[in-house]
């Protein structure tokens, strides 16, 4: 093969390895939050029939058995060292890219107004403490605003920052440790902390 056929080949795979991160982890994060296919394709500006065909692209691709279970959740059945290497690289372009675009939640399901910055996912499905902990473990969610501390083990990778609203009610910010220093998340948490929300 010619320089210029090799050339052409990096091309396309790398075309399509920062469409996988940029669009289609994206779409399997969001909808296992959300658990709609309505709820993702407005957060991405799409309709409900392009965000099928991706994520039904990328289970098949990538051999992930991505569906909706019969609780309602959507999950992958199959190669998750795979996702969660995928998962790691899309949360790092996510954050790293300035201005950087944070996806996190507050509990309350309340709208925030945080200027700047994009607006919280309204988390879908089972709400158990554990399943919102896995989201952020797994790297699905970066932040999330509780009203209570988190209740995690001592080897959790997870931390809580307390912090109050302009009102002296606490509010618990929870993030990985290891994106502390993310700068997107340090904006974020310096404007919740700054009572710069509603």
């Amino acid at each position: 093969q010619t320089s210029g056929g090799h050339a052409r080949c990096a091309y396309l795979w790398t075309g399509a390895l920062a469409d996988l991160l940029l669009e289609g982890i994206p779409v399997l994060d969001l909808l296992e939050i959300t658990c709609s296919t309505t709820a993702v394709a407005q957060r991405i500006q799409r309709d409900q029939s392009s965000v099928s065909r991706i994520y039904r692209h990328v289970s098949q691709v990538l051999h992930l058995g991505f569906q909706k279970r019969g609780n309602g959740l959507y999950q992958a059945q199959s190669n998750q060292p795979l996702l969660a290497s995928l998962r790691l690289a899309s949360q790092q372009l996510r954050l790293g890219q300035p201005p950087g675009s944070p996806r996190w939640l507050d509990t309350l399901g309340e709208p925030m107004d945080v200027a700047g910055l994009p607006a919280p996912i309204l988390l879908g499905g089972c709400r158990r403490p554990e399943r919102l902990t896995g989201l952020l473990q797994d790297r699905l969610l970066d932040l999330a605003v509780l009203n209570a501390p988190a209740d995690a083990p001592a080897a959790s990778p997870l931390v809580c920052l307390p912090f109050f609203t302009p009102t002296e009610q606490p509010r618990y910010a929870v993030l990985r440790q290891d994106l502390l220093e993310a700068q997107a998340l340090q904006e974020l948490l310096s404007l919740l902390k700054a009572g710069a929300h509603t």
